[in-house]
């Protein structure tokens, strides 16, 4: 099982894994860097990468100059490559069962806003224009559902149920789908959205289905939420 091309293949089927562009990316470099480090110790068939193997691997991603969530990542991406060759029989050993990825018990947790200052937060978009009314609905919807920006993103209009106030997360991650409340408050202002703003931008835009649009009637790509 050569090397390069059997992890060349498993890159290109990324995607295809039900993978959000950005984690590809990342699992792509990471895969990439774990083929230089296999090369370097020549290593050409995966068949002989072991436990040890990956061991002084992860020690060397250790005293590398990154940031501790990306040299989990490394680790992460060569864990993901051998659960699928296993899954798939292609390897009969996981050299990967047991590796804990590099330090992520030491990760540092963000800012928690209060509820005051979320609720500040929430009272900032101008609901006089369509683009505050629109930006406004966004904001509830994420602070009622947590749901991740990219999910929201794919969200159609027709993943919304407002008579029982839920989305239906289609496009979720590793391509799961779910079903999430709204809660009164949310699904109010995305209905205020749905009647007093999307059906103008749409107009310029009819055969966009997705839930939020910019003024031109495009799909809308948050930059700050």
């Amino acid at each position: 099982m050569e090397v390069t091309v059997t992890i060349a293949e498993y890159k290109n089927l990324l995607k295809s894994l039900g993978y959000a562009d950005s984690t590809v990316a990342l699992y792509r470099w990471g895969l990439e860097e774990f083929c230089k480090y296999l090369k370097e110790k020549e290593i050409a068939d995966l068949r002989t990468v072991s436990k040890q193997t990956i061991i002084d691997y992860q020690a060397m991603v250790k005293t590398g100059p990154f940031a501790v969530e990306t040299k989990a990542t490394k680790i992460r991406a060569v864990k993901r490559l051998f659960e699928y060759l296993t899954d798939r029989s292609q390897l009969l050993i996981n050299p990967c069962d047991g590796i804990i990825e590099t330090c992520r018990d030491k990760k540092a947790l963000g800012a928690v806003l209060t509820q005051q200052q979320m609720q500040n937060v929430l009272q900032q978009p101008n609901m006089s224009l369509r683009t505050g009314i629109r930006d406004k609905a966004i904001m509830e919807v994420l602070y009622a559902t947590a749901i991740r920006v990219g999910e929201l993103r794919a969200l159609e209009v027709y993943d919304v149920d407002l008579r029982d106030e839920v989305l239906f997360i289609r496009k979720g991650k590793g391509r799961k789908q779910r079903v999430v409340p709204l809660g009164n408050r949310a699904a109010g202002h995305l209905k205020e959205y749905l009647e007093k703003v999307r059906p103008h931008w749409a107009k310029k835009n009819p055969k966009e289905r997705r839930l939020f649009l910019s003024s031109a009637g495009l799909l809308l790509i948050p930059a700050v939420y």
